[in-house]
């Protein structure tokens, strides 16, 4: 066999085996990794966040899940969350996509680090949003979106393997949320303890809930009942804002007229007498 044709069969063999090996264990770990967690090669900020939120962040944080758009952990007084945005830094170096053949592949392609570029602007400002304008509704406390220099701690994190790493919080973008309880989930608690004025109350409290957001002309195209909304003790928050963004022709008919249908659906399966209760206000 030609040489120059075998060196071609082995590097496209070997690029081949990558992409498999690195589909695998992108899906084996979600594909985290501190490196990817990180700022690009942004400059530094003066930031000065207060002693409150020092706190909230100096403890050990442990792995909790993820969404299409970051980490999720969980602190270790269970009260609150840090995001950490997937998309934080282009997953492969430029000029990698510019190498004949190997940009054939998904990892190196440009179409790939130009989507994770659009996809953290897109997160990026959304938190913006929710954080000016529905800060309580949303149960932000903090965003950190710009690198700093000896502002925030180095804290302990815990994969979900249970691998232990120090995280750099001020070479990391992140999200400092409080923490809430599903919605569905503290619907069956109070169902299950016999509060039903609690469940009642909770259902007027996300119209709402979703008619304050609707008023700021914000639209929400990830608003699922299920993954979006969350209870902090009797008080309903958004808990996903990631796809916030303004609409000034946003319908609250529509909008309310969903979520009246998927709570309909819910209480009609887990507990028929509210699901007369479901209406906006």
């Amino acid at each position: 066999m030609n040489k120059w044709l075998r060196r071609t069969l082995n590097f496209t063999l070997f690029c081949i085996a990558f992409n498999t090996l690195e589909h695998f264990c992108h899906k084996k770990t979600a594909g985290f990794s501190l490196l990817r967690l990180q700022f690009d090669d942004e400059k530094p900020e003066l930031i000065s966040p207060d002693s409150a939120t020092l706190s909230h962040l100096n403890q050990p944080y442990r792995y909790f899940g993820h969404g299409n758009q970051s980490y999720v952990f969980v602190s270790e007084d269970g009260e609150y969350i840090l995001k950490f945005f997937k998309y934080a830094r282009p997953p492969v170096p430029g000029w990698a996509s510019r190498i004949p053949l190997l940009n054939q592949f998904k990892p190196f392609s440009l179409k790939r680090i130009n989507k994770a570029a659009a996809k953290k602007k897109r997160d990026f400002e959304a938190y913006q949003l929710a954080y000016k304008e529905l800060r309580e509704e949303t149960g932000l406390l903090y965003l950190h979106l710009n690198p700093s220099e000896n502002t925030y701690p180095v804290i302990p994190i815990r994969d979900k393997f249970n691998n232990a790493y120090a995280l750099d919080l001020n070479t990391t973008p992140f999200v400092l949320q409080k923490r809430a309880v599903p919605a569905f989930r503290q619907f069956s608690r109070w169902i299950k303890n016999g509060e039903i004025e609690k469940a009642e109350q909770g259902i007027h409290n996300l119209f709402d809930l979703f008619s304050r957001r609707i008023a700021k002309h914000i639209a929400d195209d990830d608003s699922n009942f299920y993954s979006n909304c969350g209870f902090i003790g009797e008080t309903p928050i958004l808990i996903d804002p990631g796809h916030f963004i303004l609409n000034p022709a946003l319908s609250s008919h529509a909008e309310l007229h969903e979520l009246s249908l998927e709570l309909q659906k819910w209480f009609a399966k887990h507990y028929p007498p509210l699901a007369s209760h479901v209406h906006p206000l």
